[in-house]
């Protein structure tokens, strides 16, 4: 437990004169913060989206996507569903895009651009991130841990 609450990610922020500065952010109260903003963006996030998602904001989403594709394929027989697993899909997106999307998001969406600026610099690549993680622990992967709380998930679907 000791570990959990001690765990940190690195920033860096580059300095006025040149150089690097790293900050750590406490991995606690990061997930407190990612989760407490995506409850309460939840509506503006499902405005966002909708109708063309099922996941954000959605009660039972997965049911709904299932028997969509159920009717569908009774209507299509000839018809396939092709499924695409992108094997650490929110690490290999532009974090420039990222932004770019949040930034030009509209309602109270672009409010979440301070936040997700900070968390995810985009001076640094994805790469270098995942590598001082996994010498802390090489069983963590940003994207298992990540992938799975509302906020991320719906970055990755911007």
């Amino acid at each position: 437990m000791a570990y959990l609450l001690g765990a940190s990610r690195l920033l860096a922020l580059a300095k006025p004169s040149g150089g690097v500065r790293p900050i750590a952010v406490g991995e606690v109260l990061y997930r407190l913060v990612a989760r407490t903003l995506g409850f309460q963006f939840r509506e503006a996030l499902a405005d966002h989206f909708s109708p063309l998602q099922f996941g954000v904001a959605t009660r039972g989403g997965c049911e709904t996507i299932i028997h969509g594709l159920r009717a569908t394929l009774d209507l299509h027989p000839d018809w396939v569903v092709l499924q695409v697993d992108i094997q650490n899909a929110f690490n290999t997106i532009s974090r420039e895009v990222l932004f770019h999307e949040l930034r030009a998001a509209t309602g109270s969406l672009d409010q979440l651009f301070p936040f997700v600026r900070s968390f995810l610099p985009v001076v640094l690549p994805s790469t270098f991130l995942i590598a001082l993680v996994r010498m802390r622990s090489p069983s963590f992967h940003p994207s298992q841990v990540h992938i799975k709380e509302i906020l991320w998930m719906v970055l990755f679907l911007l």
